[in-house]
């Protein structure tokens, strides 16, 4: 099964412009520098959705549900054949890759490892900012949250939340790892222990053996099918990672995930790794995509090894 790249990109879940523009550095990098493997991987569609900034929270609804499936369209009879290396705008679009996914392999036991300073648990319902970028989790989980509400909705949003859950499809907490998180709401706290959802904090990592927090990992997904893996570059410490739209610091370094990487991509099955919210608008002198780079080479050998 071949390795495919592809550009899956949306950024009106965020607050900044410049997520869309970081997916093509990245991917224009990897394929004028003739990165290998990379850049010998057969291109996927893209899927862009470029949209003026909205402050309608009904109307960025409806664009990420137009988004959710539209990626089900583009990806879902590639994911049955192919494996996919996917460079995405804000996080909002991994609903999008998680629907596709889901739809492409309904029939095995699929698991996802979200690596992000963020816990992405939000619902229209929780969340202070309300923007999208911080709900796909909660799309995935088919979560509402209303016990720990900040707000009553509207029945438009109400309609447009149940639209975006059926469109994502949906995953057991028990089937999703959570790494490097350390800038969570309140809501999320409690969700993750109400949930008995899989995570291992930026802090919990500084007293844990690398060896046995990769074995950890790969206990957890012991007889799965395929795993997506979701790789937010903001769970990097934001000394490395200026160019993203919510830096955050006393994150993990480009060598720690070298190293687990190294130890865990070559016993797992991975079908889908997606590198999301760069922005190359908010990069200084380039830092954050070099740091991208340095991430991305040494993985060359493991997705040939399982091509």
């Amino acid at each position: 099964m071949k390795w495919k790249t592809s550009i899956i990109a949306r950024e009106d879940g965020g607050r900044f412009s410049g997520s869309i523009a970081g997916s093509f550095a990245v991917y224009n990098y990897i394929r004028f520098n003739a990165i290998n493997p990379f850049s010998e991987f057969e291109e996927s569609n893209l899927l862009i959705q470029s949209v003026p900034k909205e402050n309608d929270l009904p109307k960025r609804l409806e664009n990420w549900k137009l988004f959710i499936n539209e990626c089900k369209e583009a990806l879902t009879n590639e994911l049955q054949d192919n494996k996919m290396l996917i460079f995405s705008g804000d996080h909002s679009g991994s609903a999008g890759i998680f629907a596709s996914f889901k739809e492409a392999l309904k029939d095995e036991k699929i698991g996802l490892l979200w690596i992000d300073a963020h816990a992405d648990l939000h619902t229209p319902y929780t969340s202070p900012s309300l923007n999208p970028h911080g709900m796909p989790v909660g799309a995935i989980l088919n979560l509402d949250a209303k016990h720990l509400k900040r707000r009553d909705l509207p029945i438009e949003i109400v309609n447009l939340w149940d639209e975006i859950k059926d469109a994502t499809g949906s995953l057991s907490p028990e089937d999703v790892f959570f790494l490097g998180l350390r800038s969570v709401e309140k809501e999320e706290s409690t969700l993750i222990r109400e949930l008995d959802l899989e995570c291992v904090s930026a802090h919990d990592i500084n007293f844990l053996d690398i060896d046995g927090l990769a074995q950890r990992i790969l206990d957890f997904f012991d007889g799965y099918d395929a795993i997506y893996i979701s790789f937010d570059i903001d769970a990097l410490d934001s000394y490395y990672v200026p160019g993203t739209g919510t830096p955050v610091p006393s994150g993990l370094t480009p060598e720690f995930l070298i190293e687990l990487f190294d130890l865990i991509l070559p016993k797992l099955p991975i079908k889908i790794f997606e590198i999301t919210e760069y922005n190359s608008l908010l990069d200084i002198q380039g830092k954050t995509l070099n740091t991208i780079i340095e991430i991305i080479k040494p993985l060359g050998k493991h997705f040939e090894e399982s091509a």
